[in-house]
């Protein structure tokens, strides 16, 4: 049987309480109350991030308003399908004490092809928040 890549509970419980509770804090803080930024890289450039958006993004993702979360940041949708991709591969790492995230990553993220598609779509992402969308 192969072990786990991460053979300490204590990882594996820290992965998951900290997107857990990164998710959770969608349902307490509303980012449509604050004018201001929490982006560093905007407030210190003054450009868009690929990145902007995102938090609101994810408050309009987790409350069920799906074009909303689109409008705010496109990419939204792949990076919270990779973060529950990865959670659910933890979460089973940690149960079966398999390696089912270190496949994933050898097979998927060391991948070239999906590098490049995933630079690809961040660039694309950036140029999309600084000249076409008005966060």
């Amino acid at each position: 049987m192969l072990k786990a890549k991460y053979e300490n509970t204590k990882e594996y419980l820290t992965y998951i309480i900290l997107i857990l509770g990164g998710y959770s804090s969608l349902l307490f803080f509303n980012p449509n109350t604050s004018e201001k930024s929490l982006c560093l890289f905007r407030n210190i450039t003054g450009l868009k991030c690929p990145g902007c958006g995102m938090y609101k993004g994810s408050f309009y993702l987790f409350h069920g308003n799906f074009f909303k979360a689109i409008e705010s940041n496109i990419i939204i949708l792949f990076i919270s399908l990779f973060i529950l991709i990865f959670l659910i591969l933890v979460v089973l790492d940690f149960v079966f004490k398999r390696k089912y995230f270190d496949s994933f990553e050898n097979n998927i993220l060391k991948n070239k092809t999906f590098i490049f598609f995933t630079v690809l779509l961040l660039l694309t992402s950036w140029f999309y928040n600084i000249f076409i969308h008005k966060i």
